[in-house]
């Protein structure tokens, strides 16, 4: 093969590789909660989380007993979305009458709830290790503006003791090509 020819093969071959790879577009702020909760809101409880130093440097939210936490991004419909994200439920705390939840909704251009893509009960996991969450791919509703991600520990009632403190850390939702 002549130089040209191989160079012109090797140019085409460079871009057919490159169209073919996955794009990604990360769409939560401060998902690695580096700076805290900045660009996350509570649901309830705000007094119950704390910004949290995991080793190596990592940050963490730490809820310590009964909060939930979200941020809402724009969202295009038709468009396909992957939520991703760890929690830590210890051992402990009554077996009912509580629930640890990471969630993927979706919302319309009034900013209300159209329903739930995703949902998984964290604590159902096995307790007091690390564990990663994954959406798969969640496609957005033609009448969806925005996706809420929220994730907290919820009670029922006064008498009921979560596992304590969970914690959530290494949230992403990227959009998908």
């Amino acid at each position: 093969m002549k130089p040209k020819a191989a160079l012109v093969m090797f140019v085409l071959l460079t871009v057919l590789s490159l169209s073919s790879v996955s794009y990604a577009k990360q769409l939560l702020v401060n998902g690695n909660f580096e700076k805290g909760w900045d660009n996350w809101t509570f649901i309830y409880n705000q007094q119950n989380w704390s910004p949290l130093d995991l080793p190596g440097g990592k940050k963490a939210l730490r809820c310590w007993w009964d909060g939930g936490i979200k941020q809402v991004v724009p969202v295009t419909p038709g468009k396909a979305y992957e939520l991703k994200g760890d929690a830590l439920v210890p051992s402990g705390g009554d077996k009912e009458g509580w629930k640890c939840w990471v969630s993927l909704s979706w919302y319309d251009a009034g900013n209300n709830k159209i329903g739930t893509a995703w949902t998984i009960a964290a604590e159902q996991s096995e307790r007091g290790k690390w564990a990663t969450y994954d959406s798969a791919r969640q496609i957005a509703p033609q009448s969806a503006a925005f996706a809420g991600v929220d994730f907290g520990v919820w009670q029922q009632g006064g008498n009921t003791k979560p596992a304590n403190p969970s914690d959530f850390a290494n949230f992403s939702l990227e959009e998908l090509e």
